[in-house]
């Protein structure tokens, strides 16, 4: 049995405010204590790695960056 009731996929290239919006979208609404972001990064050139780490430092939940 997987350790995460939810599992939140979200696929980005060079969408880091977009992909900020989203995540904290998501911070407003009622999730599962256990829930994981997975955060697929494909090649960004913007900040997306920096927006990642700020997400990463205001949430309960596990955040995992794949480049």
């Amino acid at each position: 049995m997987s350790r995460y009731k939810l599992t939140i996929a979200i696929l980005t290239m060079n969408r880091a405010e977009q992909m900020r919006h989203a995540v904290e979208s998501c911070f407003r609404s009622v999730l599962p204590e256990r829930t994981q972001f997975v955060i697929v990064d494909n090649a960004s050139t913007d900040h997306t790695q920096t927006v990642v780490d700020e997400l990463k430092a205001q949430c309960p939940h596990d955040i995992v960056y794949k480049l």
